[in-house]
């Protein structure tokens, strides 16, 4: 573990330890996802840490990593609204991530955005009619930044909530993922959505966009 993830995990460990009863459920699942890596440090002492092939991704990086999502779910992300990405495969990126909305739209997608708790979430964020407005749900462009701050798989964060006796993912966060068994929750914090989103080809898994136009303005 980093010396600033051991530095975050213990500023959650006081804030929790101050005000528990307010204690913020995002910041319980950071806590979480930091104190799981942890323990695998400590049971796998003599093996290789993700950590190093943490690194090597980030030294083997060209531009900024990006992730291609489906709408409504980029704009959700991107927002802070939905907090946790799903997905079949292991992410070991930690780091700046940019947001893609994939080209995909169809009736079943536009349906989904007037049921809750999509439509409550949408309107939020002033998306009220989604298939009218393209510039306020935009397809085949980069959408915003998001921080990857860990990444476990499902069932770890499932039995840890259980076990403890906390709801780690609000029901809401779970309806915007797919937590099955083999699976794996990305966590993400520090959202910045784009006022003008800015096209771009997405590709599949975690891809590099290159010379990437709006990286000055993320730093």
């Amino acid at each position: 573990m980093t010396n600033e993830k051991r530095y975050r995990l213990r500023q959650l460990c006081m804030a929790w330890t101050k005000n528990k009863a307010r204690a913020d459920a995002f910041n319980e699942s950071e806590m979480a996802f930091l104190a799981m890596d942890a323990l695998d440090e400590m049971e796998n002492p003599g093996s290789k840490s993700r950590e190093s092939g943490r690194k090597t991704a980030k030294k083997a990086e060209i531009g900024m990593k990006a992730l291609s999502l489906w709408q409504p779910w980029a704009s959700l992300l991107v927002h802070g609204i939905k907090r946790v990405e799903t997905r079949s495969w292991f992410m070991s990126y930690r780091g700046p991530l940019l947001v893609h909305a994939a080209k995909k739209w169809n009736g079943d997608l536009d349906d989904l955005c007037y049921v809750e708790p999509f439509s409550s979430a949408l309107e939020k964020i002033g998306i009220l009619h989604p298939s009218a407005d393209r510039l306020a749900m935009p397809l085949g462009a980069i959408v915003g930044q998001v921080r990857v701050v860990a990444c476990e798989a499902t069932e770890r964060y499932a039995r840890l909530a259980k076990n403890d006796g906390s709801i780690w993912i609000t029901e809401t966060e779970r309806a915007f993922g797919d937590y099955s068994p083999g699976r794996f929750a990305i966590l993400c914090r520090d959202f910045q959505p784009l006022d003008k989103p800015i096209p771009c080809i997405g590709r599949q898994s975690l891809f590099d966009v290159h010379d990437c136009p709006m990286a000055k303005e993320f730093k």
